[in-house]
């Protein structure tokens, strides 16, 4: 009772939480539309539709009515020849209990398709929520080295104005024009990664807004990594898959155990012979003589539940290392982000501090592009932290259900 408490105040923080994220990830509808049309998605979706159909087919017997009619001459040695005719109706019937196990099956046919469209749609959202951080960070880096480029001009013209004062050589001049083509290398590399981060997800997602957000700063967790851990094994679609496909081949064995019995076939029938003057109605029956092949048919069931048993135990292994290494980045990642935070204010501070200097004639020019230089690795350092960091809390809430839970369970639409 306590645990369920308590996994349902964690659902609860973590719906509030998406609801109130920053504006750094796409629109929920433009969510919506992406995952709709994306193939993967769609391929199991229609998983899903094909389950339905299977269940259906499976509550409706695949037994069908059979008519057989047969015609025939009877020739007489006296008497001349007598036209005879025979018509009759059967249909294999199912045993008591079969039909409700067929049911069984087909409802957890229908649980494996959905459990998998939501590990597909959930995977789908992984990956978008990686192709967008891509970009954004991408887009940052390219801000960053346009700020990096004025940083480098104002150090060109500070450079300048002591060379027209006769404190500074042409030499120096030179450095800090080459440091300036330097910098608009960089802006130019960082204008090529963003294009190609935004087209990676455009072929991807289409409808890519013009302009990527700005990131946001990444949001330490503060669920205990036992309630969190908790959370992602009970919203697993692995699992979920797992427990399904394990339910249904308990099914599947009932079933077998059942079709030992074989199911007899009804019919009833009418003829007409002699000339006409013999009427006959009957009824008819068959049953199968079971053999070998059922015993095999019920042995192989047993095998592939034993199977799926093994399966299932080294899924929940795998999901459980899994989300240990996702809360421990998620936790590791914001601690990162935040010592690379430091350093870069740190490194811009330096720059300002250079600049003064280098105005004043108290540092030399290779301090002073040096100073551009840490400035410019310690922000770009930064800016990855942040977006690894932001990044790792979003795949987090989306494998909790806290991010878009209704759209992964084709809600959402």
């Amino acid at each position: 009772m306590k645990a369920g408490l308590l996994l349902g105040l964690f659902v609860a923080s973590s719906a509030a939480a998406s609801q109130a994220l920053p504006p750094d990830l796409p629109s929920r509808d433009a969510v919506s539309r992406w995952l709709v049309a994306d193939p993967a998605a769609r391929e199991a979706d229609i998983g899903r539709s094909a389950a339905n159909h299977e269940a259906g087919m499976l509550r409706a017997s695949p037994n069908e009515w059979t008519v057989k009619a047969t015609g025939q001459r009877r020739q007489y040695e006296a008497g001349g020849t007598s036209r005879e005719w025979n018509a009759g109706i059967e249909r294999t019937v199912r045993l008591p209990g079969k039909r409700a196990l067929d049911t069984r099956l087909g409802e957890g046919t229908i649980a494996v398709a959905e459990a998998r469209y939501v590990a597909a749609a959930r995977q789908a959202l992984r990956e978008l929520v990686d192709l967008w951080m891509n970009w954004c960070a991408a887009a940052e880096e390219r801000r960053l080295a346009d700020r990096q480029a004025e940083i480098a001009e104002a150090n060109r013209t500070a450079v300048d104005t002591r060379v027209r004062a006769g404190d500074a050589s042409k030499l120096d001049l030179n450095l800090a024009e080459a440091d300036v083509a330097d910098v608009e290398r960089v802006r130019s590399e960082a204008r090529m990664k963003e294009a190609e981060a935004r087209a990676r997800l455009a072929a991807r997602f289409v409808d890519v807004p013009p302009e990527a957000p700005a990131l946001s700063e990444p949001v330490p967790i503060e669920q205990s990594a036992q309630a969190l851990k908790a959370q992602l094994l009970g919203q697993s679609p692995e699992l979920r898959i797992a427990d399904a496909e394990q339910a249904y081949a308990e099914t599947a064995v009932a079933r077998e155990r059942a079709d030992r019995f074989p199911d007899p076939t009804l019919g009833a029938f009418s003829a007409s012979e002699a000339y006409g003057n013999e009427r006959l109605v009957g009824i008819t029956i068959s049953v199968p003589l079971p053999g070998s092949y059922r015993s095999q048919k019920l042995a192989r069931a047993l095998s592939m539940r034993d199977q799926g048993e093994a399966a299932a135990s080294r899924t929940r292994q795998r999901v459980d290392a899994e989300s240990e290494v996702d809360i421990v980045e998620a936790r590791g990642t914001v601690e990162s982000w935040q010592l690379a935070r430091t350093a870069a204010h740190r490194a811009d501070e330096n720059v300002r501090l250079t600049q003064r200097a280098y105005a004043l004639g108290e540092a030399d020019l290779q301090t002073l592009l040096l100073a551009r230089r840490q400035s410019l690795d310690a922000t770009r350092t930064a800016v990855q932290a942040q977006a690894a960091a932001v990044g790792a809390r979003y795949r987090l809430l989306i494998a909790s259900g806290g991010l878009w839970a209704d759209i992964a369970e084709g809600d959402g639409g």
